[in-house]
């Protein structure tokens, strides 16, 4: 959208020019999507139905198979985040599990670090931004409050509109206290930024640069006030006092043990929580324990966990009969994996912490 609109600069505005430019968009979006998921799908088969060794292979592959989705979605002049994205969802949802434990542990601290260090640069871009003169040379006040409100309504009317459309067809509704922290968190931040540098236009890009500090610093520090005003957060004291005013199944509070499960395979249920469900150990199962589709189940918190809709029902069904079989995804208990007869070499992984076994076990 920002590359159509880029290229309308200089034009004289128009309602065909408009409709253009929002068909194109649609039609950028509809086949980077379809570009990230089928090589997605692509890369989840081959690890599915090819053993792939020793686990840095693993991570090489999966590497370059999400940079080739980013290439080639640029080549064909689509959206390489959009691409990337999607192949992600992917490979978070089926690959993820195609994947030796070694591996998996490897691809996800390499990528939360490379991540968390790109954001820490951005920003503090950012706030350098700030000083340089060359850039902060041309602003416009009014022109930079205007561009906030026009960002808040805009984003206020999205965040509504959609959630009143899902909420036709959804049995678990979207609350206004949850529709109305998506609107305030919706910050606006190192993207528009990088965005508006590629304007090479001092106006554009000062304007932006107020916007970030604005919703990054204002908005982003009263987060968390926000929260526990809509109680977000509560207390075990106003939980207990919740669950003996209420006659409905209300949340359980996990044990200690409870929470120390969960928090292991936190990174991995996450990820797959629209198809399996974790159940708490003294509920009767255990952390691996996987729900029949269809018949809800419970999270990890004790709540019954039905599809939000039919079509998220159909979907779920089709997944677990059918698409697992063929790109892999997170296995019922009992069945055995492709990685299986090699995990209890790997002795690292099941230790608490990297660097020291269990039972005894000698590290090779």
């Amino acid at each position: 959208m920002f590359d159509t609109m880029l290229e309308m600069r200089g034009h004289v505005f128009s309602m065909g020019a408009l409709l253009v430019a929002l068909l194109w968009f649609f039609v950028v979006f509809i086949v980077s999507l379809i570009i990230g998921i089928g090589l997605g799908l692509v890369t989840a088969f081959v690890f599915k139905h090819i053993k792939i060794s020793p686990p840095h292979f693993e991570f090489a592959l999966l590497t370059i198979s999400a940079y080739i989705s980013y290439v080639l979605a640029q080549v064909l002049h689509m959206s390489g985040i959009v691409t990337l994205f999607f192949f992600g969802i992917i490979t978070a949802h089926y690959n993820l599990y195609n994947m030796s434990k070694r591996a998996r542990t490897t691809a996800t601290t390499c990528y939360h670090t490379v991540s968390f260090l790109a954001e820490t640069f951005l920003f503090a871009y950012l706030g350098l931004a700030i000083f340089d003169v060359a850039i902060t040379r041309e602003y416009h006040t009014f022109l930079v409050f205007a561009t906030i409100i026009i960002c808040l309504l805009a984003r206020l009317i999205g965040v509504y509109g959609l959630s009143f459309i899902l909420n036709l067809f959804r049995t678990r509704q979207i609350t206004f206290n949850i529709q109305f922290a998506i609107w305030f968190t919706g910050l606006r931040g190192a993207v528009a930024f990088a965005l508006a540098l590629v304007t090479k236009d001092d106006l554009i890009i000062t304007t932006t640069l107020y916007v970030v500090l604005f919703t990054t610093i204002i908005l982003g520090g009263l987060v968390k006030p926000l929260m526990l005003h809509l109680d977000f957060f509560k207390s075990p004291e106003e939980l207990a006092a919740e669950d003996a005013h209420h006659e409905a199944p209300v949340r359980r509070r996990l044990s200690e043990s409870d929470e120390q499960e969960l928090a292991v395979s936190a990174s991995t249920a996450a990820v797959d929580a629209g198809t399996t469900h974790m159940l708490p150990a003294d509920n009767g199962g255990n952390a691996d324990t996987e729900h029949t589709p269809g018949t809800g189940g419970l999270s990890p918190d004790g709540h019954p966990l039905e599809p939000d809709s039919q079509f998220h029902g159909f979907w779920r069904t089709l997944d677990d009969k059918y698409l697992k079989n063929w790109f892999g995804g997170r296995r019922k208990k009992g069945d055995k994996g492709r990685h299986d007869d090699d995990e209890g070499e790997e002795t690292v992984e099941d230790s608490a912490w990297p660097g020291f076994s269990t039972e005894g076990s000698i590290l090779r």
